[in-house]
């Protein structure tokens, strides 16, 4: 899991300084420079609105603001350097000045994808405006909804002071399914198929083939199905009817995957 830093402004200087942190420590520090290396002060009317990673590099860009001119500009960070800049631009390749009543209040990864977007609020109208961003160029836009689909418009007291991810969404597990065999006598014989890492909530496919010990040309077969549960697991058991057998061969097939388990269990 990645590690957020601190960026720091000093409005006499113009210098903007990163707290690279490990926890709460700091581990190093280091004051922005640009392309080439040198100091790079920053004055009004700019003024830093944000920080996320833009590019889906990995590493987190910063986000300034003039006020004057209504352009919002991104420098692509490499650590402490910048790499690139660029100002935004909207879905055709345009400039687009923005000033008030609307105003950055955060940056972050709204649609999962990677890249961080621009967060807005129009203190006229209550309204959150969410740009998806691809690099400096916005892919869309769109204005912030409630539960319902509604607008929702949010005024004083409130104000937005954060953009975080606090419910993390979830990635599907891993769907590589594996079966095990095992004989049990409980009222009755029976063959108990234990499966793991088959989608969850999915059928399961099981087909069977019991080999007699005293006849090697009598054998049964069949198809059994089931539900996997929420952890992707199942426990099953299928009921052996022949007096006595010799091995059984059960394959599991996963049908939402498609994929496919074998066992073999043998010497009963």
């Amino acid at each position: 899991m990645k590690k957020s830093d601190i960026v720091w402004y000093n409005s006499q200087t113009g210098e903007t300084q990163i707290w690279f942190m490990n926890d709460n420590r700091i581990a190093s520090r280091a004051t922005v420079v640009d392309e080439n290396g040198n100091f790079i002060p920053i004055g009004l009317p700019f003024s830093i609105v944000g920080a996320g990673d833009m590019n889906g590099n990995g590493k987190a860009d910063i986000v300034w603001y003039n006020s004057q001119t209504g352009e919002t500009q991104i420098w692509f960070m490499n650590d402490n350097r910048i790499a690139s800049r660029a100002t935004v631009v909207d879905e055709n390749g345009n400039f687009i000045p923005i000033g008030l009543p609307f105003s950055i209040v955060g940056v972050g990864d709204m649609n999962g994808n990677g890249k961080a977007d621009i967060v807005w609020y129009n203190s006229q109208t209550g309204e959150t405006q969410i740009w998806f961003m691809n690099d400096n160029r916005i892919a869309s836009r769109a204005t912030v909804v409630d539960e319902n689909g509604n607008f929702i418009p949010i005024g004083l007291p409130f104000s937005i002071v954060g953009v975080g991810e606090f419910k993390p969404l979830l990635q599907p597990p891993i769907v590589n399914p594996a079966i095990t065999l095992s004989a049990v006598q409980d009222q009755g014989r029976f063959i108990e198929v234990t499966g793991i890492r088959f989608t969850l909530n999915q059928t399961v496919k099981l087909d069977y083939f019991f080999q007699l010990q005293s006849d090697v040309n009598t054998s049964t077969s069949g198809t059994e199905t089931l539900t996997s549960d929420g952890n992707g697991s199942f426990v099953f058991r299928i009921r052996v009817t022949l007096v006595d057998i010799s091995s059984a061969q059960v394959k599991a097939t996963d049908i939402a995957s498609g994929k496919t388990a074998t066992a073999l269990l043998e010497g009963m």
